[in-house]
Parts: C-alpha cells; structure tokens; sequence
C-alpha cells in the first residue's frame, strides 16, 4: 500500500514547529521555521502522482522520547522517569533523526 505521510513534530520543541513528509517510509523532505518548505503541497502532488491520499499525523513529545528510548535500548530508564513525574522528555528528543520519527510512526 502507498502511504504519503507528513509527520507533524510542532508539539516537539526541538523541532522548531516541523514536519517531515515521508512516502512509503522514505524521508522526502522537512519545514520547520528556518525552512518554510510548501510541505502539503508537495504531498497532494505526489499523493495525486501515486494515486494515494495524504495522512497528517501528529507526534507528541512522549511518542518520539518512546521511539528514541526503545532505539537505544533504554525504555526502562525511560519508563522510570515517567513513573517517578520527573521525566524531561527534550533530554530524549534532543537530537533526534527521521529514523526515530519513522519509528514513532510505527
């Protein structure tokens, strides 16, 4: 199945208001606030091009830590920051790749 998907990290601060698009799992492209890319343009576009239509999902901060965290083999750690309230979840987005969005996605 075709899947054009544009990941929305706004609620990420370490995004800077981005959003990815990805076609059938492939990075295509980002906008953020330094790079004001026509991102839903590109996607109808293609999803006209691929006979497939667009899904915008939104990825909270916790669901990228979880992705960062399951990656590095950490959840645990992760896990138990959550429980004791003190969890920081930028200290697990900082730095985080298209990889870690694809497996939020998942």
């Amino acid at each position: 199945m075709k899947s054009i998907i544009i990941a929305d990290q706004t609620e990420i601060p370490s995004s800077f208001e981005g959003s990815s698009l990805f076609v059938n799992g492939v990075h295509i492209l980002d906008a953020d606030e330094h790079n004001d890319m026509p991102l839903e343009e590109i996607a109808e576009s293609l999803a006209t091009a691929l006979d497939s239509q667009v899904r915008t999902v939104k990825i909270t901060e916790k669901q990228l830590a979880t992705a960062v965290a399951k990656k590095l083999g950490k959840y645990d750690e992760l896990e138990k920051d959550i429980d004791s309230g003190d969890v920081n979840y930028e200290d697990w987005t900082q730095g985080y790749t298209n990889d870690n969005v694809l497996d939020a996605l998942a």
